[in-house]
């Protein structure tokens, strides 16, 4: 058996020929190969639910049976189990072997593979182009493949255009250097989904949309562990989110892709406390400017959606076609210092309203500091996928990939060399989290309705809450479906501002935004009591 650690990544078509004149690949004699893959599995998919994959690979007059396991994934970088025997040209599949591996395999499920009904399921045809590289700090022997085809199924077909980085020999940390390197010349980022996985998405969308595997852990896992598999697990819905979206613009994922930055960015914050700050700032800085970016998009859809139950119309064009230039904005929700006052935008699309800032500062004033957010913007559909793909380049979604696997893969390597990261989640949790999760009692949630401004002031602390009460030891599990409902109406206020304030109403309408508008907050109150009685029992 053969472990793969490997990188895969999404190249745009448009780029391959950008690739093949790469620097780092000039001087290198690449070997192009035609492959045929035909991929089987039993009409009931046994071996998908084993999170297996069995293929025959047809080149020229070579054949080889290939058996895939699932593996794992940590930091990004691939790991998995692969078992290989040559065929004869146009043999079909050896059963007998896989039944021999059976016998030798303990960790493979338990399969009578002589009475399982294989047939074909789907194929991917494709043109593999593969270079050696030699890479120096750190040193490892690096193959690079690229593909270019389709993935067939069940009538349909999806273009492929995918890069892989494998490992042949030496330090894994030498995937996300040239990773780097790669993605500051090409359009690239990192995918969680394998060939197999696309063609059971085009076989079954709704049913193969992909979903990563949540992670587990005891008390004593250590706390380094904890928190890279859940850095992983959420950087993989961010990607596969992301997909769904630029794909297939299925916008419904933009909750899962917000969801996921905002989980991030606050378990870097968590991984702070033992790797130290400077660490992640960089990173946690760059996610909390993408979360701004991504407002007005998530507030877009809120806001239709709210539209369609109060029944009433929103613009057909939208701010951003007829007052800025989507350029303009992204340049100043990604580009501007956090703390800077005045965003370079027309008076017409910003909307002032105080901010308590979220730090420890014993400072009065620096704690409600005024600030200019722009949020009341509506993007209509006409607009949206532009919007999102110039977010996309501003923010550069590759290379924060990249440099947050690198940042986990690195942190799981010290932990052999350095004691102090060996403290188990447990432990870890009752310093560093149950404090935080425990402030609730302190924060102040009065019984009557708050005003917008006043919920919105409060809502990074309820992310975080959300974060310290999602991930505690098995000792310490909470109830927080009041919390994140609590989460979810706070995220939906800018959306019910954009309803009060952008659609052209009656005065009988407007009345009836206003008393619903008045209802949302009068509820958050309620929640907000609810978590008040929750934490003093």
């Amino acid at each position: 058996m053969a472990h793969e650690i490997e990188l895969k990544l999404i190249l745009a078509p448009q780029h391959t020929a950008r690739l093949r004149q790469h620097p780092v690949l000039q001087g290198q004699q690449p070997d192009t190969q035609t492959l045929q893959n035909l991929y089987f599995d039993t009409p009931d998919g046994v071996l998908n639910q084993h999170k297996m994959a069995l293929r025959i690979r047809r080149c020229g007059m070579h054949s080889v049976q290939t058996l895939k396991t699932k593996g794992s994934s940590q930091g990004g970088v691939h790991q998995r189990g692969e078992w290989e025997w040559p065929l004869a040209q146009d043999a079909g599949l050896n059963v007998a072997a896989l039944m021999q591996l059976q016998q030798e395999e303990s960790s493979l499920p338990v399969l009578d593979w002589q009475k399982l009904s294989l047939q074909e399921t789907f194929r991917t045809d494709f043109q593999r182009t593969t270079w050696v590289l030699s890479w120096a700090r750190p040193y490892a022997k690096i193959e690079v493949v690229l593909d270019e085809g389709e993935v067939k199924a069940g009538g349909r077909k999806e273009r492929l255009s995918e890069l892989e980085l494998e490992v042949l020999d030496g330090d894994p940390q030498a995937l996300f250097a040239l990773a780097k390197v790669l993605a500051s010349h090409l359009a690239l980022h990192l995918s969680p989904i394998s060939k197999a996985q696309r063609a059971l998405r085009l076989l079954q969308p709704k049913q193969h949309a992909y979903s990563p595997d949540r992670p587990q852990w005891q008390a004593q896992t250590p706390a380094v562990q904890v928190l890279a598999d859940l850095l992983s697990y959420h950087a993989s819905r961010w990607q596969s989110a992301h997909e769904e979206i630029q794909g297939y613009d299925r916008w419904q994922a933009l909750g899962v892709a917000i969801d996921a930055v905002r989980q991030v960015r606050v378990l870097l914050h968590a991984w702070s406390h033992l790797h130290g700050r400077a660490s992640t700032y960089d990173l946690r800085s760059r996610l909390n400017r993408l979360e701004i970016a991504y407002g007005p998009l998530w507030d877009s859809l809120q806001s239709e959606s709210l539209a369609s139950r109060w029944q009433v119309q929103l613009p057909q064009e939208g701010l951003i076609s007829t007052q800025v230039d989507a350029q303009t904005l992204i340049a100043a929700l990604l580009q501007r210092p956090y703390s800077q006052q005045h965003w370079p935008l027309p008076q017409k699309v910003l909307t002032e309203w105080d901010v308590i800032e979220d730090t420890q500062s014993t400072n009065k004033q620096q704690e409600k500091q005024q600030k200019n957010w722009v949020r009341l913007v509506y993007l209509p559909p006409m607009v949206r996928r532009a919007y999102y793909r110039q977010v996309q380049e501003n923010a550069d979604f590759a290379r924060i990939w990249i440099e947050l696997m690198a940042l986990v893969h690195q942190g799981l390597q010290q932990v052999q060399s350095t004691p102090s990261l060996r403290l188990d989640w447990q432990t870890y949790w009752q310093q560093h989290l149950r404090p935080y999760a425990q402030s609730v009692k302190t924060m102040r949630w009065p019984k009557q309705p708050l005003v917008a401004q006043d919920w919105l002031a409060r809502q990074t602390f309820v992310d975080k809450l959300v974060i310290c009460w999602r991930y505690p030891t098995p000792a310490h599990v909470k109830d927080i479906q009041g919390l994140l409902q609590l989460q979810a109406g706070i995220a939906q206020i800018p959306a019910w501002q954009i309803l009060l304030n952008l659609t052209p109403q009656t005065q009988q309408s407007t009345q009836h935004l206003t008393q619903g508008f008045r209802e949302h907050l009068l509820n958050l109150s309620r929640l907000a009591h609810g978590l008040n009685v929750s934490a003093t029992t």
